[in-house]
């Protein structure tokens, strides 16, 4: 994925799974710390479809400017890994 997207060698990049089965979605790790500069990469397991929203009110402003302008404040469904 790094060669792919370009992504330097010293940049985090955090991997979310997401999964489930009827009405139980498991979101792995439950948690994470995300610091400025860090990447998230969100990986679907199943064949369910999955909408990311983010809380606008904890996104610093200089990080909703960059969601914004890369189009990623408000992704289309994630349909496959």
């Amino acid at each position: 994925m790094r060669a792919q997207l370009a992504i330097p060698d010293d940049v985090h990049v955090h991997r979310i799974d997401l999964t489930g089965r009827r009405d139980e979605t498991r979101v792995l790790p439950r948690s994470t710390e995300i610091r400025s500069g860090d990447m998230v990469q969100f990986v679907v397991l199943d064949h369910r479809v999955y909408v990311i929203r983010f809380d606008e009110s904890r996104i610093e402003l200089a990080g909703m400017e960059f969601l914004r302008s890369t189009g990623q404040d408000r992704p289309p469904p994630l349909l496959e890994e």
